[in-house]
């Protein structure tokens, strides 16, 4: 690509090749001052036009200081690139390796958290996008969301259990008392088919997407059955007042409000 330095630099040889030309001349001519002053002449402007060449130049009163900066500058930058590259692929690495930890000998919420914050900061000192960081972070984000997932559906998962062997004693009674193939043997038997097709979505969270937690929480406290709304408007509450927890931890790949967090989830490692 062309450069201004390389017209301007182009510009000084072409005045100062006169200048020199014309002082030899006035030195053949034994015109000695005026030969001094046009060889000088001549002579920094040729200087000038190779002084980006020079590390440093002193001479005819002139001070002058320059390096070669391009080069330098795109070595830093693909060196940058590399670094850049590095951190995010380690840092991606630590992120899974921590989130997919076994819940024996994992780091606790508050060390996982602080890990995460090392490396959200050294990742943004090397330049890498928010959104790249935001990537790296959603195994972590991911983990964090699905052990609030099961803090917030085991009062639900007991209450429900409890329910199930309800279900299961009473549709083995009705079968003793009115046989196999009675109705009411029948609709009991399909009250707990409803029970155990419900009980399978505990199983399931581990597949949730970061950005379903909220609306799945809420539609397992919405369609969990045979539950009364004395049980279930508690278990709803719970789940509101961590909405905006969630929504943030979804936004951000980060917890609004640490402690609670802490709190809440220091049992499960």
């Amino acid at each position: 690509m062309f450069k201004l330095t390389t017209l301007v630099n182009g510009l000084l040889f072409a005045a100062g090749v006169p200048c020199l030309a014309f002082g030899v001349y006035r030195m053949l001519t034994e015109e000695p001052i005026s030969a001094a002053a046009t060889l000088g002449a001549g002579l920094v402007l040729m200087l000038a036009s190779t002084i980006d060449r020079f590390e440093s130049l002193k001479g005819l009163g002139i001070e002058a200081k320059t390096r070669q900066l391009d080069d330098k500058i795109d070595q830093a930058d693909k060196l940058l690139a590399h670094i850049q590259g590095l951190a995010e692929l380690t840092s991606g690495a630590l992120v899974r390796l921590n989130a997919g930890m076994g819940r024996l000998g994992a780091p606790s919420v508050r060390d996982s958290h602080a890990l995460t914050n090392s490396i959200r900061s050294a990742l943004a000192g090397v330049g890498t996008e928010r959104v790249e960081i935001h990537r790296i972070l959603r195994p972590w984000a991911t983990t964090q969301a699905f052990d609030l997932a099961g803090r917030l559906l085991h009062p639900l998962h007991q209450h429900l259990l409890d329910v199930r062997h309800q279900l299961g004693r009473d549709a083995d009674r009705i079968e003793r008392e009115h046989g196999h193939d009675s109705a009411e043997f029948l609709a009991a038997h399909q009250n707990r088919l409803d029970m155990d097709q419900f009980y399978l979505r505990f199983n399931n969270t581990h597949e949730w997407a970061l950005e379903d937690f909220v609306p799945r929480l809420k539609a397992m406290m919405d369609d969990a059955p045979f539950v009364s709304d004395e049980v279930r408007t508690p278990l709803l509450k719970s789940v509101e007042s961590w909405r905006p927890e969630l929504e943030y931890l979804i936004a951000h790949k980060e917890f609004r409000s640490p402690e609670r967090w802490y709190d809440e989830l220091k049992e499960i490692r």
